[in-house]
């Protein structure tokens, strides 16, 4: 049997023979390759015993090429680096299919998935994470097999649908807020109110064009009180914005728990009022429609961070 692996000379001989006759010298190729110069002349003698022929001749102190030396070069030199071309190609291939890209809502990454990054990578590796912030819950996607959707909404039984928190609001302020205006846990909601009504309590509002999320109306109905008429409102961009502006002791902000619960513990929020409102239906989630098997780990990952608030409040 004509073996290919019997014909072929020793590819590290090949490699030195290759670096020796573009570098000029022994001494060029050998710290090309980091090796010796032994080594790499140790390797060359080896070609030329394995090919049967002489590939160099001394001229002067200057090493050159036989003619079977210059033909052999010209031959193995183009397909050498079409190779090496060829498997670095593959390798972008499989590091590309090693990248993972989210997309994640503002608010939960700023406040939960980026204070957990370093955790995360360390738990997936090697997976690499690419993360994209947008509130646009009908940002155009490309179809492909990478991407994780990290988002609020509407809660379903759909097999592409995974639930990181469902849904518990609370009211939150800056810690010094709370405690220029008398506000703690125990305060009463009737109390909230009749600050509202009379402007010595502010609200700190999100956009109220996104209906997915509980406005200040809403939340007090909820409640089973109305929003005073004398509030004006202001409204802000984002949740990120929110929850900054209430840690910056600006107002009373609606608290989503699962992504505030650490600014809680550290004490840069705190609750204002015992009363919280659930939608059963709400939530954070993770959409793996377009995550392949690969990309799993990831999934189990977050949920596994988010696992002591996965069960809704009673």
């Amino acid at each position: 049997m004509n073996r290919l692996i019997s014909k072929l000379p020793p590819l590290k001989s090949l490699v030195a023979f290759e670096a020796v006759c573009r570098c000029g010298s022994v001494t060029a190729a050998a710290k090309e390759l980091t090796s010796s110069q032994p080594s790499v002349s140790q390797h060359i003698r080896q070609l030329e015993t394995n090919l049967g022929t002489a590939l160099f001749f001394k001229q002067g102190r200057q090493l050159k090429l036989t003619t079977a030396g210059q033909s052999f070069y010209e031959q193995i030199a183009p397909t050498l680096w079409q190779i090496a071309q060829t498997a670095e190609n593959l390798r972008d291939v499989s590091l590309q299919q090693k990248t993972l890209d989210i997309i994640c809502h503002t608010g939960l990454a700023m406040f939960w998935l980026l204070p957990r990054l370093t955790e995360l990578q360390n738990a997936i590796a090697p997976i690499q994470l690419n993360i994209t912030l947008s509130d646009n819950p009908n940002q155009p996607i490309t179809r492909r097999a990478n991407l994780l959707i990290m988002q609020f909404g509407p809660l379903s039984h759909h097999k592409n649908q995974r639930v990181l928190f469902h849904e518990s609001v609370s009211l939150v302020a800056g810690s010094r807020y709370a405690q220029t205006h008398q506000l703690t846990p125990s305060t009463s909601l009737a109390q909230i109110v009749d600050g509202i009504a009379q402007q010595t309590i502010q609200l700190i509002h999100m956009d109220n064009q996104d209906g997915r999320w509980l406005d200040w109306r809403q939340w007090l109905r909820k409640q089973g009180v109305e929003l005073p008429q004398t509030h004006q409102p202001v409204y802000l961009g984002n949740y990120h914005t929110v929850i900054t502006q209430a840690q910056h002791n600006q107002g009373l902000a609606l608290g989503w728990h699962g992504i505030i619960d650490t600014l809680i513990d550290q004490g840069d929020l705190v609750c204002v009022t015992t009363k919280t409102t659930q939608r059963k239906n709400y939530g954070y989630y993770l959409d793996i429609a377009h995550l392949d098997a690969t990309f799993l780990p990831v999934v189990c990952a977050l949920q596994q961070f988010a696992t002591p608030h996965l069960a809704p409040t009673p």
